[in-house]
């Protein structure tokens, strides 16, 4: 499975990149069992889960540290 990853390195440059970390076949739920793709990250030392309200608009940074990021959203 891919992740897009963005750092910036010790100049405080931004990069962009791919990393794949490999997956494997996994029955998700009782029976019938439906069929997905886990990855494993390695442990988790550290997890945020963080939120905002629609319309949020965060000036450009650089992050601390390198961050998988996964955008929800919805209508309702």
């Amino acid at each position: 499975m891919k992740f897009p990853m963005i750092h910036a390195d010790e100049r405080g440059e931004t990069h962009f990149g791919v990393q794949d970390i490999p997956d494997r076949e996994f029955a998700v739920g009782p029976p019938p069992n439906p069929m997905g793709q886990m990855s494993d990250l390695g442990a988790v030392i550290t997890m945020y889960v963080i939120s905002f309200s629609a319309g949020t608009e965060a000036p450009a940074h650089n992050a601390p540290q390198p961050y998988i990021v996964i955008v929800l959203s919805c209508e309702g």
